[in-house]
């Protein structure tokens, strides 16, 4: 492990602003937006019955209105703003994703029934990794994001020292999402029913304890300013390991990506959902290094799981001839299907139910697939196809 001096990279805004209803969050939100995206569209998730649009006289924006709230939505959301190319993603709000319908609460309860137990203790093991999944997605995130949070009053048990019993005591107001949220955003601002901003956390050094009054382009301007930095530096092309290839890592370079530190070196680690080229080199590095001594017959169990969650036949073959230059799952062996369950990290719905990967690798796998068919003079057939007399034409 090598230390080596630190840089500043340009970087995309990570901003939440909670507050009660008829505090101006939206308004907020948008008046910033138009500030931070510069000369590209903002995008906008609206969970609240077209609300923001009423807004739409006084801003310019494009709408996704949502009737269902799970954090899974808000994540192919931003992942669709991205691909479209978006400079800046509002979330209004990020609240519905944990008490509205659909939203973590909800799955949490839904988990508690399947398994027939008033318990939603365990169930939690299962619905926080779809909570930290869209977290990630945020963060991770290409382009900026603001997201706007209800907010409700706080309370707190203290002794009364009167009469020695806990209490209630009131602590102000408190966003309505999971505890902490608050710390996984660069700035956090809380606005009150004057629609004064406060800005309670904040990793912008200028915007420290600062107050805006109906808050105008001013913080948005600072903001920008403080998030100029270096231009991330670009990888070199390096030898794919495994099935060689006539395309190297030229894709990863286009993606959005962070600088990560590799033992002797600054490389470039494309943000979720990563390239095919990427998939393909790093499985490769998986076998090279952690499976290398194991390439016996795989596990029957772990096989099938594979299997199972890599799709359909043709979809399958398609992956395994393309990371692995095998023509069958009859050929994997076990560092093959080590590394799969490594990048595919599976998942069970429930105590019993059926194993899944998430969406973001669900993402990866399909952009492989169509890949390598069109590397193969193939398009796959659309999901669409028109029907006549119950026939696809």
């Amino acid at each position: 492990m090598t230390f080596q001096k630190a840089v500043k990279y340009d970087a995309k805004l990570r901003l939440a602003i909670a507050g009660p209803s008829g505090s101006g969050k939206t308004y907020t939100a948008l008046k910033m937006a138009g500030i931070l995206s510069g000369d590209k569209r903002v995008a906008l998730v609206d969970t609240e019955h077209g609300s923001a649009s009423k807004y739409a006289d006084q801003f310019d924006f494009d709408v996704l209105e949502l009737a269902e709230f799970s954090p899974d939505t808000f994540v192919k959301a931003i992942k669709n703003a991205e691909e479209a190319g978006y400079g800046l993603i509002i979330l209004d709000s990020l609240s519905h994703a944990w008490a509205g319908t659909g939203g973590l609460l909800d799955i949490v309860d839904g988990i508690a029934r399947r398994s027939n137990s008033s318990n939603t203790f365990i169930a939690w093991k299962d619905a926080t990794p779809i909570q930290n999944r869209m977290i990630d997605t945020i963060i991770a995130s290409n382009i900026h994001v603001i997201a706007t949070l209800r907010a409700k009053e706080g309370y707190a048990l203290e002794k009364d020292e009167k009469t020695g019993k806990q209490v209630p005591v009131k602590k102000g107001m408190e966003p309505i999402q999971r505890d902490g949220v608050e710390y996984e955003f660069d700035v956090f601002a809380m606005m009150d029913i004057n629609n004064k901003m406060t800005i309670t956390k904040t990793r912008c050094p200028a915007l420290t304890g600062k107050v805006y009054s109906k808050p105008d382009i001013e913080p948005a301007a600072t903001l920008l300013e403080w998030l100029k930095g270096e231009k991330p530096p670009v990888a070199a092309p390096s030898t794919v390991i495994g099935k060689p290839r006539a395309q190297q890592l030229a894709a990863i370079a286009s993606n959005g990506k962070r600088p990560v530190k590799t033992d002797t070196k600054v490389s470039v680690l494309p943000e979720r959902p990563w390239s095919a080229e990427y998939i393909h080199e790093m499985l490769g590095k998986v076998i090279e290094k952690r499976y290398a001594g194991n390439i016996g017959e795989p596990n029957p169990k772990q096989l099938g799981l594979v299997v199972g969650l890599l799709g359909q036949d043709q979809e399958r073959h398609v992956l395994l001839d393309y990371m692995f230059g095998i023509k069958s799952s009859r050929e994997l062996k076990h560092c093959h299907v080590c590394a799969l369950l490594d990048w595919l990290k599976p998942v069970r719905d429930g105590d019993s139910g059926p194993y899944r990967i998430d969406f973001t690798t669900e993402v990866e796998r399909t952009s492989i697939v169509e890949q390598a068919l069109r590397d193969a003079g193939q398009l796959p057939l659309p999901d669409d196809l028109p029907v006549q007399d119950g026939q696809n034409l």
